[in-house]
């Protein structure tokens, strides 16, 4: 398993480098990981959600491969 999720994030790694994002990742990654700590309590129940998960979208949606054609 741990062989597998080195391998994943060393392709990631590549994948990201070796397209035309620039900087723009590594920001958005950057705002993920210092935001996964703070998280925002929902008024009414008893859950909290973390404000990573924006970033984390975010980076989906800009940095996600173009379809095939």
């Amino acid at each position: 398993m741990t062989a597998l999720g080195i391998g994943t994030i060393a392709f990631s790694l590549y994948s990201v480098l070796s397209k035309a994002h620039g900087y723009q990742w590594l920001y958005l990654a950057s705002l993920t990981v210092l935001t996964g700590a703070f998280t925002v309590k929902i008024p009414g129940i008893d859950s909290k959600i973390s404000i990573a998960g924006t970033f984390i979208f975010t980076n989906l949606i800009f940095l996600a491969l173009p379809p095939e054609p």
